[in-house]
C-alpha cells in the first residue's frame, strides 16, 4: 500500500497498483480497464509478487551500457511499439525487440539502439515484448532454372503434392520431388519458417479473405 501511494519510481508503483487492486479482487478485465496493462502481463506481475514479495514489484534493469536519449526519442519509441505495424505497411500483424528497433531505425528515430536499450524504455511503461529471435538471411535463389540440372524439391507427403499435374512437371522440367519420411518433417529446412510466420503473420490477425492472408504472407516473405 505504502509503495503504491508514496513510491518515488513510477514503474515500481504502477505495479504495487496492480497487485493492490487483485488484492481488493478487482477481476482481470476491470484491472485491463484501469491501468491499460495486457492481461498476460498483469498475470505474470501478481504470479511474481506471490512468488518474491515486494523484490519483483522494483523494475530489473538488465547489465551492459544503456545509451542515453532523450524524452523525444524514448516517447518516440513508446508509441511506435503500441501501432500495429501491419498498418504501416509492414508485413506482420505485431512487434518483437529486434523488429521495432529495425524499424525505430529506419525511421530515424535513432541512429543505433540496442535490444536491450529498447526494452527497458518499454519496460518503463509496462509494455514488454519477448526478444523473438528470427533467422533471417540474404539468400537469392534465382529463379533461372536449366533443364540440364537436376532440382531436387524437398516436400512432404500431402498429397496433392503427389498429383499428377506436379510429378509430371517434375519430369518435364528435371526436378526429382524428395518426400520426407512420415514423421519426420523436421528434416525438410522450411519448417524453421513456419514458427515465425505464424507469429507475425497470423497471431493476432483477422483477415477478410484468402486472398488477403496469401497476400500477407507473399509480403512477409519477401520481406
Amino acid at each position: 500500500m505504502k509503495i503504491a501511494l508514496k513510491g518515488s519510481n513510477p514503474v515500481e508503483m504502477r505495479r504495487a497498483l496492480v497487485v493492490l487492486a487483485s488484492a481488493q479482487k478487482m477481476k482481470m478485465p476491470e484491472i485491463f480497464e484501469l491501468y491499460h496493462l495486457s492481461q498476460e502481463h498483469i498475470r505474470h506481475l501478481i504470479h511474481a509478487f506471490n512468488q518474491h514479495r515486494l523484490e519483483d514489484l522494483r523494475p530489473r534493469y538488465r547489465g551492459g551500457r544503456l545509451w542515453t536519449f532523450t524524452e523525444e526519442q524514448r516517447v518516440a519509441i513508446i508509441e511506435l511499439a503500441q501501432i500495429p505495424p501491419n498498418t504501416l505497411g509492414l508485413p506482420f500483424t505485431h512487434w518483437s525487440l529486434s523488429k521495432l528497433k529495425e524499424e525505430a531505425e529506419r525511421r530515424g528515430i535513432v541512429t543505433s539502439i540496442g535490444i536491450e536499450t529498447i526494452r527497458v524504455i518499454l519496460e518503463e511503461v509496462d509494455i514488454t515484448y519477448q526478444h523473438t529471435k528470427t533467422w533471417k538471411a540474404s539468400m537469392i535463389l534465382s529463379l533461372r532454372h536449366h533443364r540440364s540440372k537436376r532440382l531436387y524439391v524437398v516436400l512432404d507427403n500431402f498429397s496433392p503434392h503427389k498429383h499428377r499435374t506436379v510429378t509430371e512437371w517434375a519430369a518435364e522440367n528435371n526436378v526429382e520431388l524428395v518426400f520426407t519420411p512420415t514423421q519426420a518433417s523436421w528434416l525438410n529446412r522450411i519448417e524453421c519458417h513456419f514458427a515465425p510466420l505464424r507469429s507475425f503473420v497470423l497471431r493476432g490477425s483477422h483477415y477478410p479473405h484468402h486472398e488477403a492472408l496469401a497476400t500477407a504472407i507473399r509480403s512477409y516473405l519477401r520481406w
